[in-house]
């Protein structure tokens, strides 16, 4: 997401869907709803860790939420605490009075598993779905598990795009959507609903979209909508039905092919089986400077070396219908878009399906090639070849003294904008001026609100700034139809017609220099990860020549699409985001349209090769700090 507070030049983001309840988890997801967090524990076993774990929840992330135990309240006080909406973690028990009484969707663990929904899922023991508030109209969030301990720690599982999710233990074996019920989505539809819903994915992106054409020319676009009611066409089952994962991939492919990184489909849930039957390879992939090499792997010797071919196919080229899929402005960015869900891709692309072996081309450090037969893997050595695998960046926005205090190095993944944070930031630039130099590091950093940028930048130059020259509105019927777009045109007197395109421009403004202001030398980490309103932070301090950019080049573009509104298709629920602006760096150069922001010292592999640490790049920039740069 973009900066949340330019719309029309008032103030006012517009993340919306046209149901009345959320089609998502992500949805629903709304701290500043100040939605109570309600917790219902049975006593024995991990219930002090429970609620523990519960209250670290709230005071992390819903600090202005109030934390109810269901259990101490009184049912007619509870009742209308809750009307409103509501999360609520829970164990069954005997005394779980709230959790029994959510009817929509059914469900009910037991010994064996879980039964959601008429179905039955052996050995499940953790449940994350929207549901029907039992107090009124709309949704509530459930977060249950089997027992207190299955309870703790359950946002360490991903959810997000859809509306409900079972894991057994830490392994995700079912998700989906609802229909307006809150009954799961049938898993296939008649073809000519399907149809219905790629002529309504169309007519949406169309309707919302600033420049929906801005990478595709009039008769590829007509191309591309008749190859995609071809493509589900020719999906029928026997039963003349199409399933839903099938309409998923093919308007994957659709929306990708608007070059647009935030206008993308959120569907990535495969049913069990799905994942039961699909080949994975023995190897995960990692996606830096240009090139796939193997970040993991069972045959340690593979590691680390340049993944050249499968059964004789350039990588890419093998690689490409997920590729093709992954929704970006730049090819680095969807070829990080593929590594970060590989599991996914290789199962929704079924592209070890072959056969149980395949031919591998790899390039060692020294440039020599090498091709061996591997085997296929299943779904459980490949999960646990992901975890095994898996080393993130630190996902908390912190500070370190490195080099004997002399360099700050500050790791920030995302641009979280709040009053708290900002404290925090300011709190970093206070501790930071002990040192010589700061090295900020955005790699991975996703985005989301630019005014947390602009927040920083104030630390770093004494120059007028802004994080946009321009930006562009597309008001269309749905945002005129959303309740806090309607109240803001009114408190406004404002009037746009549907379709009217509404441009913005903004004037570079100085901020007042705070007493922690970094006097030193500063020096930007990007990698292709960096996205959104990262890499409007990484345009801001390339333009206001704020210091050195090392690393790789930017996943997303000065010149960019964002702030999405969020739908869902009217037939199969799958649920998709359309930008709906159009921003303009601070100060736009030739080729901002085309490329990310590049780093003025690219951290090539060679210049990496030397530097065998957990972070090599981090070990590199910290190198040519100390040569005097």
């Amino acid at each position: 997401m973009k900066r949340a507070l330019i719309l029309l030049a008032a103030g006012l983001a517009l993340p919306g869907f046209a149901a009345a309840y959320p089609e998502s988890i992500n949805g629903f997801h709304d701290p500043s709803s100040k939605r109570p967090v309600v917790f219902e524990l049975p006593e024995g076993p991990g219930r002090e860790k429970a609620e523990a774990y519960v209250k670290e929840i709230r005071d992390s992330f819903y600090k202005e939420s109030e934390l109810l135990d269901a259990s101490a309240i009184p049912a007619a006080e509870l009742a209308k605490k809750l009307a409103g909406g509501f999360l609520l973690y829970a164990v069954p028990g005997a005394k779980t009075s709230l959790l029994a009484s959510i009817k929509k969707p059914g469900f009910k663990f037991s010994g064996a598993g879980l039964q959601f929904a008429g179905k039955e899922y052996a050995g499940a023991s953790r449940l994350i779905t929207l549901a029907a508030n039992p107090y009124a109209d709309g949704a509530c969030q459930v977060y249950a598990a089997s027992s207190n301990d299955q309870l703790a720690g359950i946002n360490n599982l991903f959810h997000g795009p859809a509306a409900y999710y079972i894991f057994k233990g830490g392994l995700e074996v079912a998700a989906g959507l609802f229909d307006g019920r809150f009954n799961p989505v049938p898993e296939t539809l008649p073809l000519a609903d399907a149809i219905e819903d790629v002529n309504e994915f169309f007519s949406k992106a169309e309707s919302i979209h600033p420049d929906l054409l801005a990478n595709l020319e009039p008769d590829g676009y007509r191309e591309l909508k008749r190859r995609t009611v071809n493509a589900v066409s020719e999906k029928l089952d026997k039963q003349r039905r199409v399933a839903i994962k099938d309409l998923a991939y093919e308007l994957y492919y659709a929306a990708a092919a608007f070059g647009d990184g935030h206008t993308r489909m959120h569907y990535q849930n495969l049913p069990e089986s799905e994942f039961q039957a699909a080949n994975f390879p023995p190897f995960r992939v990692q996606f830096r400077n240009g090139a796939f090499f193997v970040s993991g792997a069972l045959d340690k010797s593979l590691e680390g070396e340049r993944v050249v071919a499968v059964n004789g196919a350039p990588f890419a080229d093998f690689a490409a219908p997920a590729l093709a899929r992954c929704s970006g402005e730049t090819f680095p960015f969807k070829a990080i878009q593929f590594s970060e869900k590989q599991t996914f891709w290789w199962a929704f692309t079924k592209l070890f399906s072959g056969g149980k072996q395949f031919e591998l081309e790899t390039r060692d450090s020294a440039g020599r090639a090498r091709t061996r037969k591997l085997g296929v893997i299943g779904i459980d050595a490949a999960v646990e070849l992901r975890k095994a695998t898996e080393k993130p960046l630190a996902d908390e926005t912190s500070l370190r003294l490195l080099e004997d205090g002399s360099v700050a190095y500050f790791r920030y993944p995302s641009f979280r904008y709040s009053e708290a944070e900002k404290e925090k930031i300011d709190r970093i630039f206070a501790e930071a001026g002990k040192a010589k130099a700061l090295i900020i590091d955005i790699r991975g950093n996703g985005g989301g609100n630019s005014a947390m940028g602009e927040h920083i930048m104030k630390y770093l130059t004494e120059k007028p700034v802004r994080s946009f020259s321009k930006m562009q509105v597309k008001v269309s019927a749905e945002l005129l139809a959303n309740p806090k777009y309607s109240r803001h045109m009114r408190e406004e007197n404002l009037a746009f017609a549907p379709g009217t395109l509404v441009t913005n421009r903004t004037k570079e403004e100085k901020q007042e220099k705070p007493a922690a202001f970094f006097g030193g030398k500063v020096y930007l980490l990007t990698d292709n990860a960096t996205f959104s309103s990262a890499s409007d932070f990484a345009a801001m301090f390339r333009d206001y020549e704020c210091g050195r950019i090392i690393g790789y080049e930017t996943g997303g573009l000065p010149t960019c699409f964002g702030d999405v509104f969020s739908l869902a298709l009217t037939n199969s629920r799958l649920p998709f985001g359309v930008s709906y602006k159009k921003f303009y760096g601070p100060r736009p150069k030739p080729g901002d349209e085309e490329h990310g922001v590049l780093p003025d010292v690219p951290a090539a592999d060679e210049l990496l090769a030397k530097y065998k640490g957990p972070d090599p790049v981090l070990a590199f920039a910290l190198d040519y700090i100390r040569g005097g740069n």
